[in-house]
């Protein structure tokens, strides 16, 4: 397996990618990775677990055909059974190169939603287009993270016979309500142990609409002044001017912990009280949100992507951009008693262990990858391994 990625720093489908190499079976399957710009912070991971990672460090599109030699190279030397590209830019580069320089089958990865085209980079859409026009005869399969991206996806001329959902799942050994973590990480914050926690987990970037959580949080705090708020992702460190101001300019400076990027996430997780992903666009499947129901964490998202079926009676799915939707979401679950708030972080974590487990994840993937090198007849079906659309949709 040689797997295909635009950058290694820390995203769902990175994310996503080494959890699913992690747990493969290595009987079977030997994993490389090559990322087309650096190794990011998963890359020393995944080479401290002994997985080969090469980066071409291609900074501007422009000059990357400088280091065609390159990718050459690393296909004819490693000669993999099948290529796995994740996200646009790799599915079209690196399902081409593919193609053109080795025998290998080949499997894109898809996990973007409905994009905000006056917010996307041009080269991100325009690599979209070219990849429906090039679905057809690139790719042996396509997998979708969300059954909303393959709707999307067929809608641009995605080949949609080649369309397959396998959601994301998360590792529920790792993510689990653990109160010793939660009460080290918030006394390490400042954070009383009984105050109602709410986090924001996302980098810092215009999808994940950051403001609204902010509005959402000086709503909340009128009416329960005793809330605690946190932001969790890269960009949010204490240095960002342009948080501190958003920040300053609601009085929210004393009530919102930034913590910027971090490598322990089933303690933030298991810290939380609540989660709200206020993503205005773009989302699919994103992980965040089965990683703090798998903690026990209720959810308050923007109703986009699959998101409403993925939380069920588990959270509440608002309309993106409605601060005083986030902000009611949040004082609900704030009010529970706790007799209610203990039922809701039962059945969160039941939820995911039944519906998303990194176990079954893997196991689709690699009942995909069997298929597409005839090994077996066709993948596993949908509702032996993996709960149907339509019963997510009815829980």
């Amino acid at each position: 397996m040689l797997h295909i990625i635009p950058d290694l720093w820390t995203g769902g489908a990175e994310t996503m990618l080494a959890r699913m190499i992690y747990d493969s079976d290595p009987s079977i399957f030997e994993h490389q990775v090559l990322s087309l710009r650096s190794i990011g912070d998963i890359g020393p991971e995944l080479q401290a677990a002994g997985i080969k990672v090469e980066a071409l460090g291609v900074q501007a599109w422009s000059k990357g055909i400088l280091k065609l030699h390159s990718f050459r190279r690393t296909l004819r030397d490693y000669q993999p059974h099948i290529v796995h590209t994740w996200l646009y830019h790799a599915n079209v580069v690196g399902g081409v190169a593919a193609r053109l320089w080795s025998g290998a089958k080949v499997v894109w990865g898809l996990h973007c939603g409905r994009l905000d085209t006056k917010q996307t980079k041009y080269r991100t859409r325009l690599m979209r287009q070219l990849g429906g026009r090039l679905s057809s005869f690139v790719p042996d399969r396509i997998i979708c993270c969300a059954h909303s991206v393959e709707e999307v996806h067929a809608e641009l001329g995605y080949a949609g016979d080649k369309l397959v959902v396998i959601p994301n799942g998360v590792d529920v050994a790792s993510f689990h309500p653990d109160a010793r973590a939660r009460d080290q990480l918030r006394a390490e914050l400042g954070i009383d142990a009984d105050q109602f926690l709410v986090g924001m987990v996302g980098r810092h970037d215009p999808q994940k609409d950051y403001i609204s959580f902010l509005n959402a949080a000086q709503l909340a705090l009128k009416e329960r002044p005793d809330l605690r708020f946190l932001l969790c992702g890269r960009g949010f460190e204490t240095d960002n001017d342009a948080v501190n101001q958003a920040l300053d300019a609601r009085g929210l400076r004393q009530h919102v912990v930034r913590l910027g990027f971090r490598s322990d996430m089933p303690r933030v997780m298991a810290s939380l009280d609540a989660l709200v992903l206020s993503s205005s666009y773009g989302e699919a499947f994103p992980l965040v949100v089965i990683e703090a129901m798998a903690c026990g964490v209720p959810v308050i998202a923007s109703d986009i992507g699959d998101i409403r079926q993925m939380i069920g009676r588990c959270g509440i799915a608002v309309p993106a951009k409605s601060s005083e939707q986030f902000a009611a979401g949040i004082l609900h679950y704030a009010g529970l008693s706790a007799v209610d708030y203990r039922l809701v972080q039962s059945d969160a974590r039941e939820r995911v262990g039944t519906l998303f487990s990194l176990e079954a994840a893997v196991n689709r993937h690699e009942a995909l990858y069997r298929e597409v090198l005839g090994r077996q007849t066709a993948i596993v079906p949908e509702s032996e391994i993996f709960v149907p659309a339509k019963l997510m949709r009815q829980k």
